[in-house]
C-alpha cells in the first residue's frame, strides 16, 4: 500500500500520512529514478511445453524453462517437450476455481 501510495507522488496524501516536504521529495526523487525491473532477472531461455496431469490425462501447452527427455505431438501438429504433473487444477478439488477478472 505504501509503494502505492508513494508512486502517485500527489502530496496531499503524503501530507495526510504527516510526511514533511523534504521527506517527500526524497520519496519522490527515489521514485523518479527507480526502474519498475530488474534486468537479467528472469531467464530468456523460455520455451513452449506440454504439461499432463497424470492423474485424469488433462494436456495443456504453455511456457517453461524446464528439461524433459520425452516429446509429445500437439493439437497443432509440432512436437513438444513433455512434463508429467501428479495434479493440476483440473485434478485437485481445492485449486479447481474460476477466476473472473
Amino acid at each position: 500500500m505504501y509503494i502505492r501510495l508513494a508512486k502517485t507522488l500527489y502530496w496531499p496524501i503524503f501530507a495526510a500520512l504527516k510526511l514533511s516536504i523534504h521527506q517527500y521529495g526524497k520519496i519522490r526523487a527515489a521514485f523518479k529514478n527507480h526502474s519498475s525491473m530488474k534486468k537479467g532477472l528472469h531467464p530468456e531461455s523460455y520455451r513452449l511445453v506440454v504439461f499432463k496431469d497424470m492423474s485424469n490425462g488433462h494436456t495443456f501447452l504453455s511456457r517453461s524453462t524446464a528439461h524433459s527427455k520425452e516429446t509429445v505431438k500437439w493439437e497443432d501438429g509440432n512436437e513438444y517437450p513433455l512434463l508429467k504433473l501428479e495434479i493440476s487444477n483440473t485434478s485437485h478439488p481445492f485449486i479447481q476455481v474460476k477466476m473472473y477478472w
